[in-house]
């Protein structure tokens, strides 16, 4: 049964218990459930299958594998880690506290906002149990009053074994958090970042707080709302930790830093920019695996095979092209550790340098101090490398220098920004370069984008109710079987896990030379290109829904109307 879901509603799981008949006979009811409070949502889904609310919290425990709670296990020190405000505000109750681990009752339990929030507001580990809706509200009552009875202070509230205490207070606005529990805040975000492999953590004001939100497979989630004393000790830990200024809050600031995260490290840039309200910070991941081999990128098999062969030159300039984001660097830097042997002399230039790779030396630029792009690859030529990578062709003298180093027997990687792969050739022209030099010198050229593949866990081709994208990309491919994102546990509920790069590839034969040297306009470039093998962006792009390694709505995002052509 495949039920398309929004997923946007945390009542939206409840809809897959109900069954595909009731689902086709009650969609008006369902579009109200899904904008229901917790308790309204149970007591309609209960209705609908005709079981009691105790019945259908068997029912959900079993379909997601969680336990059913019981108010049996409820103590104090579980309850003092969790504010009353916040455990009514997403119907939980604290039930017991293991080490680092605080177990819950709850009637949303893939309600990641709420496992965030109380995750923060605890600094625990959170572990799920369901509860009907109106057992959790009597356990609050009964918990927090028995608290109250024993009469815990607010400043008390801190579990005398918890390395993280005190989270409890981070709703008040008058107390300061401690310094060790919000260093424990910083640490947890970007291990649990890293873990969903997010490319990019952002922090920044909202509603006299502040909102954390991880970038995961191109896209932003939200992650969880911060009291705004929670929010400014957040920011200025942060800063500290990559050494900027903690007293100047008026200037955009830059910095970076690492963290060992078990056997390996995760790299960081910040950016921190003031901004209404307060201050936004950027926080860039890297860690040991953003760095994969050609082959474990997702390249479509075509498309790998003629990479390894330009990159197979020994002498000539290949340019990825593509808008920031679009996975350039990484696919230079896997070309690279195909290249890399101790026979090859492989050298970078960047800003910043971005992985750290074994066996490759590597240049940051510094514009201050006069080491620039053209500067490094200028002194770079004078010693003998085989394979040079250039983070990025920003002007004339930078790709005067580096067509010229093509041309004269080392093989130079770099990146560029234009809409396709042929639009490099007019982009190159308009800077200065002679076209008999570009086309002696050009041995590939590629635009890339990024799509996010489908769930392989929870992926389905069976019947849904179809979007207009799908109904217009049937009526031009009717024979096209499509997949649909779902949600599970395993994507977060997103329906969507990694991202799949789409590269339209040019390998500059004889002909695409003859037309750069002829100055050709970009039509006929293509054209040639086209008839040389390359295949376009809405080629590769129905090549993945038809594999059923992406989505028409996801491609349609990534593409836009290109997905038509």
């Amino acid at each position: 049964m495949a039920i398309k879901q929004n997923l946007d509603s945390p009542h939206a799981w409840l809809i897959k218990l109900i069954g595909e008949e009731v689902y086709s006979a009650n969609q008006e009811n369902l579009k109200t459930l899904l904008s229901s409070d917790a308790k309204t949502a149970w007591k309609k889904v209960a209705a609908l299958i005709n079981v009691t609310e105790k019945e259908l919290c068997e029912k959900i425990a079993s379909n997601l594998g969680y336990p059913v709670a019981s108010n049996d296990d409820i103590d104090t020190v579980a309850i003092s880690l969790v504010p009353e405000r916040i455990a009514r505000r997403y119907l939980v109750c604290p039930l017991t506290c293991s080490g680092k681990t605080l177990t819950i009752a709850t009637a949303t339990p893939v309600n990641r906002d709420m496992i965030s929030a109380l995750g923060f507001t605890s600094g625990h580990n959170i572990k799920i149990s369901i509860a009907t809706p109106n057992d959790i509200e009597e356990w609050i009552t009964i918990g927090y009053g028995k608290l109250s009875r024993d009469t815990v202070s607010k400043s008390a509230n801190i579990h005398p074994d918890s390395e993280y205490g005190g989270m409890n207070n981070l709703e008040s606005t008058n107390t300061q958090v401690s310094d060790s529990v919000i260093v424990q805040i910083v640490n947890k975000m970007i291990v649990e970042a890293a873990e969903l492999n997010a490319s990019d953590i952002h922090i920044e004001p909202f509603v006299e707080g502040g909102i954390v939100r991880y970038r995961v497979d191109g896209l932003l989630q939200r992650i969880s709302t911060l009291p705004g004393v929670v929010y400014a000790q957040i920011m200025q830990r942060i800063k500290a930790v990559f050494r900027l200024d903690i007293g100047t809050k008026l200037i955009a600031q830059d910095g970076s830093s690492s963290l060992k995260s078990g056997d390996g490290r995760i790299e960081m840039r910040l950016s921190v920019l003031p901004v209404s309200g307060g201050e936004k910070a950027v926080i860039r991941l890297i860690t040991d695996s953003s760095a994969k081999s050609l082959d474990n990128l997702g390249i479509a098999e075509q498309e790998l095979i003629k990479l390894k062969d330009i990159i197979s030159y020994q002498s000539g300039v290949f340019l990825v092209t593509g808008p920031t984001g679009s996975g350039k660097t990484s696919t230079l830097y896997a070309a690279l550790k195909e290249l890399n042997s101790f026979e090859r002399c492989l050298v970078t230039i960047e800003d910043p340098v971005e992985y750290q790779i074994d066996g490759i030396a590597q240049v940051n630029v510094n514009q201050a101090q006069g080491l620039t792009f053209a500067s490094s690859l200028r002194a770079l030529l004078r010693q003998d490398p085989d394979v040079v990578l250039v983070g990025e062709i920003r002007d004339e003298e930078t790709a005067e220098i580096a067509l010229k180093a093509a041309l004269t027997g080392h093989f130079v990687l770099s990146t560029l920004h234009t809409r396709d792969a042929v639009t490099t050739v007019p982009r190159l022209l308009d800077l200065g370069i002679s076209a008999s030099i570009l086309a002696d010198a050009l041995a590939g050229l590629s635009a890339q984008r990024l799509a996010r593949g489908l769930c392989q866990h929870c992926a389905s081709d069976e019947a849904v109710d179809s979007s207009e994208l799908e109904i217009k990309y049937k009526s031009i491919h009717p024979s096209s079987r499509l997949i649909h994102p779902i949600g599970c546990e395993h994507c977060n509920f997103t329906g969507y896990q990694g991202r799949l790069p789409l590269l339209e590839l040019v390998s500059t034969d004889s002909n695409f030379a003859d037309a750069v040297r002829r100055n050709e306009p970009k039509e006929k470039l293509k054209e040639i290109a086209i008839a040389s093998g390359m295949r376009t962006f809405s080629v590769l792009g129905k090549e993945a829904i038809d594999n059923g390694k992406s989505s028409v709505d996801e491609i349609y995002r990534v593409l836009g109307q290109d997905i038509f052509k």
